[in-house]
């Protein structure tokens, strides 16, 4: 039982590691029009979610004694963020990239003197 918490632990900080989106050893870093491209195209698809409303948001109805009533219900919409990253994710995925983890580069050893 004592080692569960451990485990657990260790699991979660290992989910924790940075990643990058990188393309056969090609880092997104090196390639700056994919990424442009990506961005700008999230951004508009995005807005072009946000913007569209397919459900009316007043609604009329009637109680349990017939009378009627109307209420306000607010779209579903989520996180503009959310939203971006998830386009610019989709984006990069169809253009070939994947998203690896960074692995620190070992240090160069000091000049002795």
């Amino acid at each position: 039982m004592r080692v569960l918490p451990l485990v657990l632990a260790t699991l979660l900080l290992g989910a924790c590691a940075p990643m990058r989106w990188e393309r056969n050893g090609y880092a997104l870093e090196n390639s700056d029009k994919d990424w442009n491209d990506c961005r700008r195209q999230s951004v508009a698809d995005a807005n072009r979610w946000l913007f569209y409303d397919p459900f009316p948001r007043t609604y009329f109805g009637r109680d349990a004694y017939g009378r009627p009533f109307s209420y306000y219900r607010a779209p579903p919409f989520p996180n503009r963020f959310m939203l971006e990253q998830d386009y610019l994710d989709n984006c990069l995925r169809g253009r070939g990239y994947q998203r690896v983890p960074v692995v620190a580069e070992p240090a160069a050893p000091a000049a002795t003197k």
